[in-house]
């Protein structure tokens, strides 16, 4: 039997089981100096413990014992591997590319694990499967229908990823194209509600908040410069939540929604969107059915104005995609245009060759996942 002194040693016991909780490991190494080695040992009944010695005089006195920091490692592999079995293939992949560092393709140990590489992994892991598993969510969620609001809300972490994708520079060739094919419109309009509608429920107007809005508005896209900042400001000092709403559901309109501006005639004052799937283009409602759910928003208090958003949404990303067709008259004709003959399975065509909006936002999403490296 093994004597371990729990005041100074965290310990989890693995006992007959075949693999210990990474959640118990990582809270053993929580307890534990950040800079010690996990260990590992018999417990003397046919199982393991793993465990990571404290920090404190004591420690002063420990040994280092290489075995039995080969022997934690192990046991945090095996973990690990558990951990990670059914889900997304992203965070499988990202697990591999993580242990790697530490026990070769031939199961031997080419770098001892500390304390703090455990939360470090765990965490990443964490991470990577709530921007996945919200990616995959969301697109489930367009393709079976329901609340699209609430499914946005939901699944805020992905999203937020996928706009620092569309924003970041550098990019691969295969994660360009699938930026390329996703419907950047109504992907923004859709979180720009489940934001606003979180905000009418009273959630705070924090830091990331603020940050994903003004990813949404980018200073040359349709309906005019946003000024963000006032409204955060105006909010600030009044606490008015009703004039916040008010206010990002008339910035909201003029940015996705408004037929007036989408059949204006002054097509030269709005940017040159160059794709249907421009990140400063429209959602070209030329559905009756979603422009008539706009009818009376001017009059319409705050929350009643963020309903007909939210119905005319729902009424476009269902409408039959050749009903949603962009005017073509707003696409830029210069050098970077759409090619309209181009093939059917170029990116740039999703929208048009997909029963409606919401499909085809899915399968752009589904590419976007595929094509990321996450974590």
């Amino acid at each position: 039997m093994v004597n371990l002194n729990t005041n100074r040693i965290a310990h989890t016991p693995t006992g007959n089981q075949n693999v210990a909780s990474l959640d118990d490991i990582a809270n053993v190494a929580s307890q534990s100096k950040a800079d010690g080695h996990i260990r590992a040992k018999s417990d003397g009944l046919g199982g393991v413990v793993v465990y990571g010695h404290k920090g404190g005089f004591r420690s002063l006195f420990n040994k280092s014992n290489p075995e039995r920091q080969d022997a934690g490692t192990l046991e945090v592999k095996k973990s690990v591997d558990n951990y990670v079995q059914g889900k997304n293939p992203k965070v499988q992949a990202l697990a591999d590319r993580l242990m790697s560092r530490f026990v070769n393709q031939d199961g031997d140990v080419v770098a001892r694990m500390t304390n703090q590489d455990v939360i470090a992994i765990k965490q990443q892991l964490d991470d990577a499967e709530r921007i996945a598993g919200s990616i995959d969510d969301l697109a489930r969620s367009l393709q079976n229908g329901g609340d699209l609001t609430t499914a946005f809300k939901d699944n805020l972490p992905g999203i937020a990823f996928a706009f620092g994708q569309i924003n970041g520079g550098n990019k691969s060739n295969e994660v360009d194209l699938a930026v390329k094919g996703l419907c950047i419109p109504e992907l923004g309009a859709g979180t720009a509600l489940a934001i606003i509608d979180n905000l009418n429920n009273g959630a705070p107007l924090d830091d990331g908040t603020k940050t994903l809005l003004k990813a949404l508005f980018p200073k040359d896209s349709f309906g005019g410069k946003a000024d963000l900042d006032k409204v955060f400001r105006d909010f600030e000092t009044s606490n008015n939540r009703d004039n916040l709403v008010n206010d990002l559901c008339g910035i909201a309109n003029r940015r996705w929604f408004n037929p007036e501006s989408i059949l204006s005639s002054e097509i030269a004052r709005h940017y040159g969107i160059r794709t249907p799937n421009d990140q400063n283009a429209p959602l070209f409602l030329d559905d009756l059915g979603a422009r008539h759910e706009l009818q009376g928003f001017g009059d319409a208090d705050p929350s009643g104005k963020l309903g007909k958003l939210k119905n005319a949404y729902e009424k476009h990303m269902s409408a039959r995609n050749e009903i949603n067709e962009p005017i073509r008259d707003y696409l830029s004709d210069n050098r970077y245009a759409v090619d309209w003959d181009a093939p059917k399975n170029m990116p740039y065509f999703d929208r048009n060759h997909s029963p409606s909006p919401s499909m085809a936002l899915m399968s752009g999403l589904d590419r976007l996942l595929s094509a990321v490296r996450i974590g």
